[in-house]
């Protein structure tokens, strides 16, 4: 019998989200239907649920997945839908801080499918809801349980995800997925709402062979999260063979951080990735002339950091080479800010054509 292991197919960093993240009705005793695409394909996943942030016990009845009709629907194809299971039980109670694998499920899904997870819940579900915020897809609520139904009604919509850590796949190859780690730019922000067209979407569309773990998270630093967030969202994940983090314009603009704050950050998170193994990339970060906190000293900070990153590389501190975002999407008759047909409009943020233009930056001999 030939040795398996996991890999991450799709993942999304974790946190306590706040009241006005939460459904329109409760979730006890109701179903909630989420969305997403996921990178590789294969015959046998498990997903990851968190109860990270609750201080309750989490109950769920049952969840299923199952393959969507169209990009993003709340309808599925009721023939692919399956049943998870834990520990061979439908049920399970998630205890507060805690996260749980299900079995193994044998599905055949392709790369880049598109899938529902929907959950039926119980009456026991905590005050402190762990999730993601910016799912920049819709998700559905439906009274009662509806974990056969083939329709979510459209009444209860949320841009929300829930409870999901990560999905995985059985794989015959070990250490088979790149990590993306960063702020609300790897996260997707502004990009086109529910069509998984964030930046990391784009990368495994360009390469194909990895699986994606898209550990972006809106409103993050890197000086004053990245190692917890490092400790947490990356070296505990399966299968990471490849990072690439593209991180520090919050603690330029929001922080007032300088180029040597940042730097050393970059260092021990380098430091931290070669201890695991993990080859690490550095990406430039981007330009943001125009954004309400733009302004020439914090802009110089910026290319002081892009300088280091871009000529780091085969120095023993340094990432293990750079991938040069920022040049792809600048205006070259400005390069402090970004060319307008790749400008989400706030100045700081791309939009989905300025996502798929960045993709462009990274090199097949790059994995």
């Amino acid at each position: 019998m030939k040795p398996y292991f996991y890999c991450i197919t799709w993942g999304s960093s974790q946190r306590l989200l706040s009241k006005e993240c939460l459904p329109p009705i409760d979730f006890s005793n109701n179903s909630l239907r989420q969305i997403f695409k996921i990178s590789l394909g294969g015959n046998k996943f498990r997903i990851k649920l968190s109860n990270y942030y609750g201080k309750q016990n989490l109950e769920i009845k049952a969840i299923s997945i199952a393959k969507c009709i169209s990009e993003n629907s709340r309808k599925i194809d009721l023939k692919t839908n399956k049943i998870f299971s834990f520990n061979n039980k439908q049920e399970i109670i998630i205890k507060n801080g805690e996260e749980i694998y299900t079995d193994i499920l044998n599905i055949d899904l392709k790369p880049s499918t598109v899938i529902s997870i929907t959950i039926y819940f119980g009456n026991n579900i905590p005050d402190e809801i762990t999730g993601h915020k910016f799912s920049m897809t819709y998700s559905y609520m439906d009274k009662y349980n509806k974990i056969n139904e083939e329709e979510f009604s459209n009444e209860y919509i949320i841009s929300h995800w829930y409870f999901i850590s990560n999905i995985e796949l059985v794989s015959e190859i070990e250490n088979n997925c790149i990590t993306c780690f960063g702020d609300s730019i790897t996260d997707g922000r502004f990009s086109s709402l529910n069509k998984q067209e964030r930046w990391p979407d784009f990368l495994f569309d360009k390469i194909k062979k990895l699986g994606i773990n898209n550990q972006g998270l809106s409103g993050s630093f890197l000086t004053k999260e990245g190692i917890e967030r490092f400790n947490k969202d990356i070296i505990k994940h399966n299968g990471v063979k490849y990072l690439i983090i593209l991180y520090g314009i919050n603690d330029i603009t929001k922080l007032n951080k300088d180029e040597n704050e940042i730097i050393l950050c970059f260092k021990k998170i380098i430091e931290k990735s070669h201890e695991k193994n993990i080859r690490i990339y550095g990406g430039t970060i981007l330009p943001f002339k125009g954004y309400r906190l733009y302004s020439e000293q914090k802009n110089d900070i910026r290319n002081k950091v892009n300088d280091w990153i871009r000529n780091c590389k085969n120095i023993k501190e340094g990432f293990d080479d750079f991938i040069d975002f920022d040049l792809m999407i600048r205006d070259p008759e400005d390069i402090n800010k970004i060319r307008d047909i790749y400008n989400s409009g706030d100045g700081a943020h791309p939009n989905s054509l300025g996502y798929k233009k960045m993709v462009e930056a990274l090199k097949d001999i790059y994995f």
